[in-house]
Formats: C-alpha cells, structure tokens, sequence
C-alpha cells in the first residue's frame, strides 16, 4: 500500500470535513430562518397588542356613550321652494378627543325642474343657549348622481366639528340649487 503525500492527506481531511459539516450547517440555517419567522410574528403580535391598548381608551368612550347619542331630531318634512327634506338623524359622537356631531338628511325633489349641477344642503348645530357653533354643506352633484329631475330622493351625512357635548340641536336649509 501506498502512502499518501501531506497535499492528499490535507484535500481528503478538507473533503471529509466539508461533507460532515454542510448537513449540518443546512440544518443550521432552517432553524435561523424558523427563528426569525416566528421573532417577526412575535413582533406583529406586540405592536398590535400596543395598538390596541393605545385604542382602548377611544373604544370604551365610544362604547359608554351608547355609539351615538342623538342630540336632537326633527321628524316633519319641511319644504322649500326646490323641494323638501326631512332630517333622519342627529348626533354627537367622540373617539378619542374629537368630537363631531352628524345630521343625516333626506332630501326629495317634488318640483318640476331639473338641476343640472347641484343642490347643497347647509345644516346649523347650535349650542343649549341657541348659539351657533357651527355648519357644514353637503351636496348631490349632477355629475356624480345624473341630473336631480323632479322625483329625485337621496340622502347625505353631513359632518359638523364641535367640542363635547356643545351640539343640542340643528337646523338644516337647502342653500342652493342650480
């Protein structure tokens, strides 16, 4: 039998030990890449946990207050000249610190003209002594719902800002027509 020179003995020691040693480093980098899998989903957990500890306050203001507390309502139709509306529902409602009162309005066309371009509701939230605090317009947009010919109903939501518990009551007029 032969011997074998140092430069062979050191590829064969380098073969053996490259072959015993990529099982095991595979087998190494399939359980770093399980840890960071599971770290990430660790980590999505404790900020959506934080999010919801951040929330919560907000949430139970919300929840204590009913959902929506109605403020004040109107439930005749009034009329004006380019048709009439009828105020569905107001109220207060706060998340967190803001506060914004809503006045959802039904508004029907019972004319016999066509607006081509628009018709903006205005609503006006006032306070218990009958102070204004403040108004807001929403509109129906011929382009958007197609010419508002007599007949027409639609109903929008109009957004009012004010502070807690200041909205007592609305009033609501059709601003224009056109």
């Amino acid at each position: 039998m032969t011997e074998l020179t140092p430069e062979e003995r050191q590829r064969i020691y380098e073969e053996e030990k490259v072959r015993i040693e990529a099982p095991q480093t595979a087998t190494v980098k399939a359980a770093k890449k399980k840890q960071n899998g599971c770290l990430m989903v660790l980590g999505l957990l404790v900020i959506g946990a934080i999010g919801f500890l951040f929330a919560l306050p907000s949430i139970l203001v919300y929840l204590s207050k009913g959902a929506a507390r109605p403020a004040a309502t109107a439930a005749r139709p009034m009329t004006q000249e380019v048709g009439t509306f009828k105020i569905e529902r107001f109220w207060e409602e706060t998340v967190g610190q803001y506060t914004c009162s809503y006045t959802i309005v039904r508004y029907r066309n019972t004319t016999q003209r066509t607006f081509t371009k628009n018709v903006t509701i205005q609503a006006t939230v006032y306070d218990s002594q009958k102070n204004v605090v403040d108004t807001g317009e929403r509109s129906f947009f011929a382009f958007e719902v197609g010419p508002i010919g007599p007949g027409f109903e639609g109903t929008v939501k109009i957004p009012i800002d004010c502070a807690k518990g200041q909205a007592s009551s609305v009033s609501v007029k059709i601003e224009s027509a056109r």
